[in-house]
């Protein structure tokens, strides 16, 4: 009686373990990145990469730029990328726009290069993924592109160029604004357009007191470097307007 006992429980236990198994192997499964995307986010080691070029096309009149990113550099990008989330797939023509790209490329060791392109969606390769945290760190995108950006402009031989457009702010950040294009002026950027700018590498070095639904007019090299959402290259000033629209 008590054998027929014992075994009647290890026979449930081997079920229960079972169950537990199965359930736990079901759940690895769903967590697993099912992109098939050239690169796995999370696990990307900077120690296999040998270097990472940064290259492009500007929504303005300077054309091409590139640069080679530093070994702090590159490790910093990295650190961004492993924070990346990607969704499904989405259809190449409705992730690219008409204006400026900015590409990385990434040239790892004993391996095939693999070119990313952040934007709202993000590009690996010659496919394009939902960005599903965006919202989370675009802001990051664009303080490390703009600081790049910065870079490469001192490495040109180009006479830098001031336009400037007037905006609405919509959302102050630690390190960026959100704004919205009211005037453009001669700069390129289209009316209404929403987009981060970023705030800790204004060369004025003077920042004014910002909140949102100020109106405010930003001066840069009239280099826009990102489709969607826009960025701009490098920012000279940022100055508070009056109710009147004038400084």
């Amino acid at each position: 009686m008590f054998k027929t006992e014992c075994k009647k429980t290890v026979s449930k236990l081997k079920l229960i373990l079972s169950f537990i198994f199965i359930m736990m192997t079901l759940l690895s499964g769903c967590q697993k990145n099912t992109t098939n995307s050239a690169i796995e986010f999370g696990t990307i080691d900077v120690s296999e990469i040998d270097k990472i070029e940064l290259s492009g096309t500007t929504g303005g009149k300077d054309g091409n730029f590139s640069y080679t990113l530093s070994d702090q550099e590159k490790k910093e990008f990295v650190h961004l990328l492993n924070q990346v989330e990607l969704g499904d797939e989405v259809d190449k023509n409705q992730a690219l726009s008409s204006g400026a790209v900015t590409y990385y490329k990434l040239y790892f060791q004993g391996k095939d290069v693999v070119t990313l392109c952040p934007g709202n969606y993000f590009g690996v390769d010659e496919k394009y993924y939902k960005f599903v945290n965006f919202d989370e760190l675009w802001d990051e995108f664009v303080t490390f592109n703009s600081k790049q950006g910065a870079v490469a402009d001192l490495n040109s031989s180009q006479e830098k160029e001031q336009v400037y457009f007037d905006a609405t702010v919509l959302e102050v950040k630690k390190k960026s604004i959100k704004v919205k294009c009211s005037e453009s002026f001669d700069s390129g950027i289209p009316v209404d357009e929403e987009f981060s700018v970023t705030t800790n590498r204004v060369e004025s070095g003077e920042l004014p007191d910002l909140n949102a639904g100020d109106h405010i007019r930003i001066v840069f090299d009239g280099i826009i470097k990102e489709s969607y959402p826009l960025q701009l290259g490098n920012v000279f000033a940022i100055y508070l307007l009056d109710e009147n629209g004038n400084l």
